[in-house]
């Protein structure tokens, strides 16, 4: 259950991200198909993913705050989605949106690098991040 929810808060996030990020780095479709593997499960939305997409609906700093979601989701998913795919698979659970194909992570990377020297995007950067924080914590505790 806890990786349906998170399946969810990614899904979630990436229906307003990917149309913002560079083809490579996208990853609805994947999430779909993870979570389609998981039909038997009920995806649960929490106070906490409310509060990490709330600003995309308060439209103060939107596109700052959409840089900082970008920022945020793609580093998670390059850096850290290879070690996590192997742990994910050997499990048996769904982790397409981890896999990158060597362009794609190429694209995804070079995306990654200039949101990096956009330091407007830093200070959103850390608000998402805590927020994820947040969410992971909610998801873990339930």
């Amino acid at each position: 259950q806890q990786y349906a929810d998170w399946l969810f808060v990614q899904f979630t996030v990436h229906s307003v991200i990917d149309p913002y990020l560079p083809c490579g780095a996208r990853r609805l479709p994947q999430l779909y198909l993870d979570m389609a593997d998981l039909s038997e499960v009920t995806y649960r939305g929490s106070e906490s993913l409310m509060q990490l997409m709330k600003p995309l609906y308060e439209g103060e700093a939107l596109s700052l705050y959409v840089g900082g979601l970008c920022y945020v989701f793609t580093g998670a998913h390059l850096r850290g989605g290879p070690q996590n795919r192997k742990s994910l698979q050997r499990v048996g659970l769904p982790c397409r949106h981890l896999y990158f194909d060597v362009e794609d992570a190429k694209k995804a990377d070079q995306y990654l690098k200039e949101l990096r020297n956009m330091v407007q995007f830093a200070e959103p950067a850390k608000e998402v991040f805590k927020k994820v924080l947040t969410v992971m914590d909610a998801i873990s505790h339930d």
